[in-house]
Formats: structure tokens, C-alpha cells, sequence
């Protein structure tokens, strides 16, 4: 399931989504985003009702963040260890439910939490791994070895009333959330305008 840019696939190159449109609220932004699609235990596949994309300035006291450049591909999660990203209920009934499991939400909607590294080793777009370019901060700085901070990524994804539980999985049998991201658009004036500024620009459209 990709969002953002219309002409998204397995195929997708960058010149492919530069010439692309997109329909997020932030037109300029032709980032691809994708996650696997969410099944019901009948194979049904089951959209979100909403996704909210947001970009922080984090660690705040490790240096100035710079634009993500284009054609840098980053993955959140990780099927195979414990990944910084949660499903829960957005209602947190049951409460405290931040789990890798995907939970019964019967009150209100099922809820994913998508968490992306954000300290760039400033030389590679992707590795073999897809994921040795990238790393966490660790406590206020970003680790040695990957010394340029692009914006924290946060993406939530929030599912109808009634979702999950025994039997859903992910399109590609995981329940572990994970989910990829293919910057095009540098974003460099929400980056200066915003978050090198101080400044919270709340929803940002265009």
C-alpha cells in the first residue's frame, strides 16, 4: 500500500516519481511512502481510514537538521528484530497496548506507529541491507559513523473501528509493522522554515 505519490510501485525509480503527482496535502512533496496492505482473517484487504505524516526535529540539541536528499530510501521496522515501530488502539483499550502484535481494537480504531531512523551516514542512497546507511540517534546525538541528521519521520495509520486481531496479518504474512520511504522532494523549506527555525508549523499544506 503506497500513499503520497501516485505512480508508486515495485518499479518505482527516482526520475519515475520526480514525473509523478502527488496527493498529499503537501503537493510539493512527492515522497513515496508504502507499507504492506492490512488483511482480515478472510484475506480481505483492509484500507486505513486516515494516515498522518509527521516531520520532527530530533534530537533537538545534535546539530542542524539538513533535507533529506532525493532518491534516499529508508525502512522503518524490521520483521526479523524488534523494531522501533508499534501497533496499539488508538482509544488505548485495552490500555498500555503498544505491541508488535496487531490487537483487537473493539471501541475504536486499530492503530500502526511507524518510527523511522533519522541519522544518515551522508554518503549512501541505500545499501545492501537497506538499512546499514541508516541509524537511530543514541540519547541526544546521532551515532559516529552517521553524522547527518535528516528529519525525524513519524507515520500513523489508523485503521476502522473493530480491526485487528486473531487472523489479520500483513499482505506478506508479517504482523510485525514495517514500512519503506523514497524520498523525492528535498523538503528543504519545511526543513529552514521550520524545524531549523524552532518553529512548529502544525499542518503544512500547499
Amino acid at each position: 500500500m503506497g500513499w503520497c505519490n501516485e505512480t508508486v510501485d515495485e518499479f518505482s525509480t527516482l526520475a519515475s516519481l520526480q514525473a509523478g503527482n502527488s496527493i498529499c496535502d503537501l503537493h510539493s512533496d512527492k515522497t513515496a511512502y508504502w507499507m504492506p496492505t492490512l488483511k482480515d482473517p478472510n484475506g480481505n484487504t483492509v484500507l486505513p481510514r486516515v494516515t498522518f505524516t509527521y516531520y520532527k526535529n530530533l534530537p533537538v540539541s545534535y546539530s542542524s537538521t539538513i533535507p533529506p536528499p532525493g532518491g534516499l530510501k529508508i525502512v522503518a521496522g524490521n520483521p526479523q528484530a524488534n523494531p522501533k515501530t508499534f501497533w496499539d488502539c488508538f482509544d488505548n483499550n485495552p490500555a498500555g497496548k503498544f505491541t508488535t502484535s496487531i490487537p483487537r481494537c473493539p471501541t475504536d480504531e486499530l492503530q500502526v506507529r511507524l518510527a523511522f531512523p533519522n541519522c544518515w551516514d551522508g554518503v549512501n542512497l541505500d545499501s545492501a541491507d537497506h538499512r546499514s546507511h541508516m541509524a537511530f540517534p543514541v540519547g541526544s546525538s546521532c551515532p559516529m559513523n552517521y553524522p547527518r541528521k535528516i528529519p525525524f519521520l513519524h507515520i500513523f495509520a489508523r485503521f476502522p473501528t473493530g480491526s485487528g486481531g486473531p487472523g489479520w496479518e500483513l499482505s506478506d504474512h508479517n504482523i510485525l509493522p514495517h514500512a519503506d520511504v523514497f524520498f523525492v522532494s528535498p523538503l528543504a523549506d519545511l526543513v529552514s522554515r521550520c524545524l531549523n527555525a524552532g518553529v512548529n508549523c502544525g499542518f503544512v499544506a500547499d
